[in-house]
């Protein structure tokens, strides 16, 4: 209750003062917007054009429409572009997301089972699409502004197809390097995800895309099977 007393305050807090610096920013500074907004496309088209993987420990936090927040968890990430995935939950629980290009797994390793869906489906007009898709992905999301906060450079992004959920997408980059994401969902539930240990352009091996699925794993769902797949 105390941590999400504190929590919600802090929110509350940060909302103020984002509100605050754009209005200011807005209807007094118009000049400085416009650099902000300037430098903000900029540290996107770097980051899209210039990032083939990512490699990151994180903490990710979802916060309900009342700000009370809902859930903590942490793990590791690992991204090779295009349309590779791994996400490792290790806390609160141990589960695994792997994209491997084609299929989508989500696995349970407490309960031994294993969803699998197709990625495109899954994938399409999320968070995920932008983080791993082709770098023309940014072409199917609009830019709306930047804001400076706490030597912090957020840049908004809107999908401009809403149909899978997300109304709005942030990244925050300090000294140019990503360091956080939020996004925000028609259910006025924002994720917030803090990124730490973060390697850009690291070489990594298609191989830890893949899944392996044995004989004690519970399989929910019908792989799509592709001769341009990444399991061998």
């Amino acid at each position: 209750m105390v941590l999400n007393l504190l929590f919600k305050k802090n929110i509350l807090f940060f909302l103020y003062f984002y509100l605050l610096f754009f209005f200011l920013n807005l209807f007094f500074n118009p000049l400085l917007s416009n650099e902000q907004n300037q430098q903000g496309k900029a540290l996107i088209s770097n980051f899209f054009n210039n990032t083939k993987s990512l490699t990151a420990r994180f903490s990710q936090s979802l916060v309900d429409s009342d700000n009370t927040l809902m859930e903590t968890s942490e793990g590791s990430l690992k991204i090779k572009r295009p349309n590779l995935l791994l996400w490792e939950y290790k806390k609160p629980y141990d589960e695994k997301i792997i994209a491997d290009g084609i299929n989508l797994w989500i696995y349970d390793v407490d309960l031994k089972q294993v969803i699998v869906k197709p990625q495109a489906e899954s994938f399409s007009n999320t968070p995920a699409e932008l983080l791993t898709g082709e770098i023309d992905i940014i072409s199917k999301y609009d830019f709306i502004d930047t804001l400076t906060y706490k030597e912090m450079v957020w840049v908004k992004l809107r999908p401009k197809n809403l149909e899978s959920g997300f109304v709005q997408i942030e990244f925050g980059f300090q000294e140019g390097i990503l360091a956080k994401i939020l996004f925000a969902d028609n259910l006025n539930q924002t994720t917030l995800i803090e990124l730490m240990d973060l390697v850009i352009n690291q070489d990594i091996g298609n191989e830890i895309f893949n899944f392996s699925l044995t004989d004690d794993i519970d399989l929910i769902g019908t792989p799509i099977i592709s001769d341009n797949r990444v399991m061998q």
